[in-house]
């Protein structure tokens, strides 16, 4: 095992074992702090924050399951959480995390599978006294939103309105930190079926690279059928996530 100096050091190294994976490039662009980086053959780890959360207990670990499992021998300390591939982590004697995710990611040029992304709603960045609707919204049709008006990392919110009302909206998180990541997506219960949910996202990923975004990427649950669906259609890529204790291990 050697010792990383640094982010960029970790992004080298995650390049040759985890060739055109977004994680590494996503959380290391986040202003929290980097707790060190750490590599063996085939499998690269470090400490740090993540889109969702600082983090202070997360090792990411990225690459061959027996490599992954070296390194979190040496490295992890009680309460510590893992985050990696969950097929990895099986491979690697871990129990099937309960926390699972899909990390999804578009490029420019991404041709959708459902045909174009404009769609025929109104989307709109909304000012910040709207915070409010926001906040209402989600209480409706997202409670367990990551992100909500205020919240650290949260900036501007887009969305719709039908009939004076916000029936859909989603949040800009991380501004500035040169990522684009859409955050907290609600779609109002009397108004789903109706291609709101599509329709924010498709506004949120034109306008990130109209300003030269390089990516655009969010999370959705790994229950999520109809979220994984509606990104499958408008061309995102996916690559599975998990969160598990350190100790979770069951040797074999």
């Amino acid at each position: 095992m050697r010792t990383l100096l640094d982010a960029r050091d970790v992004l080298d190294v995650a390049a040759r074992a985890v060739p055109g994976h977004p994680w590494p490039r996503v959380c290391l662009a986040l202003p929290f702090a980097f707790g060190g980086g750490w590599a063996t053959e085939g499998a690269v780890a470090w400490r740090g924050g993540h889109p969702w959360g600082a983090g202070a207990h997360d090792i990411h670990v990225l690459g061959a399951a027996e490599a992954l499992a070296a390194l979190v021998g040496h490295l992890a300390r009680p309460g510590d959480y893992l985050i990696a591939d969950p097929h990895v982590l099986a491979d690697g004697g871990w129990s099937v995390p309960a926390r699972r995710w899909w990390l999804r990611e578009i490029m420019p040029g991404a041709t959708p599978h459902g045909g174009s992304r404009h769609l025929p709603h109104q989307v709109k960045w909304l000012a910040e006294h709207a915070a409010g609707e926001v906040a209402g919204l989600l209480d409706q049709a997202n409670p367990g939103a990551a992100f909500r008006p205020g919240d650290p990392g949260a900036g501007r919110w887009c969305g719709v309105r039908a009939g004076g009302r916000l029936v859909a909206a989603a949040c800009e998180t991380w501004p500035g930190a040169g990522i684009a990541q859409l955050s907290s997506l609600a779609v109002h219960p009397s108004e789903r079926r109706r291609g709101l949910g599509a329709a924010v996202t498709a506004f949120f990923v034109d306008e990130a690279f109209a300003y030269g975004a390089p990516s655009v990427i969010l999370g959705v649950d790994h229950d999520n059928r109809s979220g994984r669906l509606l990104y499958d259609r408008l061309g995102f890529s996916a690559w599975p996530m998990a969160s598990i204790e350190a100790s979770g291990k069951s040797l074999r």
